[in-house]
């Protein structure tokens, strides 16, 4: 006599599968942004440079005038610091490639989070992740 599988083992299946296709997709990403990464004019005019400079002096969070006329030194610099220590203890570039993608799997696990305490219907949650 065949057992009867329940719906919520089939849901949950499908989440493991889900889950399991984004984090192969997410590592293909890397994988292809360690052969040709990407860098848009935002991160070569001011993200990078003020890691850079900081990785160099070693003072982290410090006053540098990346682009003349704008003070983005007065910026939240969270994410710049941790790139610049990263990029100080490796003594390379690879952490800026890998970044983008790595912050927005956090903004992805995130919004899961909080749609899955707001009890938001799965399907409903995943089309406006999607929309986003």
């Amino acid at each position: 006599m065949p057992r009867k599988v329940s719906p919520r083992a089939t849901v949950c299946v499908r989440g493991r599968a889900a889950a399991a296709g984004a984090a192969a997709f997410a590592a293909a990403w890397m994988a292809w942004q360690l052969r040709h990464p990407y860098l848009a004019t935002d991160s070569l005019a001011y993200h990078l440079p003020l890691a850079a400079a900081w990785a160099q002096s070693g003072h982290p969070g410090s006053l540098i005038g990346a682009i003349a006329g704008l003070p983005v030194a007065s910026y939240p610099v969270s994410s710049e610091v941790l790139v610049s220590w990263v990029l100080s203890v490796s003594h390379s570039w690879v952490v800026a490639s890998l970044w983008t993608p790595a912050m927005l799997g956090v903004l992805i696990a995130g919004a899961l989070v909080a749609l899955r305490a707001w009890r938001v219907p799965p399907l409903v949650g995943g089309l406006a992740l999607a929309a986003f």
